[in-house]
């Protein structure tokens, strides 16, 4: 689908972020005293957030780079989203 590639300096960025969260994650899950239950539901909805917030950024990046006008895709995306959205939200 994509044709970049991340250089050196970029792929350091990304495991530092990475190791940043999973370093809180593990030590959250060692030290962590109080609402323990509650943790691995919510690391599970934490990676499921960021799998969304991915699919959401590069569905956006390829529709922006196969569009002929990347604002008028923005515009009918938002617009799209703004109609849809709502109603799942209220009655889904």
């Amino acid at each position: 689908m994509f044709v970049e590639r991340l250089n050196v300096l970029q792929l350091l960025c990304v495991l530092i972020l990475l190791s940043g969260m999973c370093g809180i994650a593990a030590y959250n899950m060692r030290f962590l005293k109080t609402n323990r239950d509650t943790l691995p539901v919510a690391l599970i909805f934490a990676t499921a957030t960021g799998g969304f917030v991915a699919i959401y950024t590069a569905y956006d990046a390829w529709g922006i780079r196969l569009a002929l006008n990347p604002i008028v895709f923005e515009v009918w995306f938002y617009v799209v989203e703004g109609l849809v959205l709502p109603p799942l939200m209220l009655y889904g």
